[in-house]
């Protein structure tokens, strides 16, 4: 916070998750720390705006990254749906028909950043393809 003070035009941005507005079952704890998040980033954007820092959250929902894959390839050897199948079933349940990308996260991050978000603080923003 010091070193954000300093700047005087700052952004802190938190990764949360889709978890933090939208609960899965089996995945209480998870949830909770993604709850947790994004009401650090809200309480952090009361204490630090007066200074000019402004503090968001993005949520991604399920991001096709090697860490996702390979959990899906692990329940798969468990006896779970395999990879296309889960990848499929995530793609079909949102707007956009896809996964996100690291990409896509990437261009929430330089926009909670950059002065085209001068007026937010305090939010979490979904990149999660427009999932309900």
């Amino acid at each position: 916070a010091p070193a954000l003070s300093r700047s005087k035009a700052a952004s802190a941005i938190i990764m949360a998750s889709l978890n933090a507005h939208k609960p899965h079952p089996r995945q209480a704890l998870y949830t909770a720390t993604k709850f947790a998040v994004l009401g650090l980033a809200r309480a952090a954007a009361l204490d630090m705006g007066a200074e000019g820092i402004r503090v968001n959250a993005i949520g991604p929902g399920p991001v096709a990254t090697d860490a996702l894959l390979s959990r899906i390839d692990a329940r798969h050897a468990e006896g779970g749906p395999d990879r296309q199948t889960v990848l499929a079933l995530y793609a079909s349940d949102n707007a956009l028909g896809r996964l996100a990308t690291a990409r896509d996260i990437a261009g929430a991050a330089l926009f909670l950043a950059s002065d085209l978000s001068a007026g937010i603080s305090g939010a979490l923003l979904p990149v999660d393809c427009g999932i309900a």
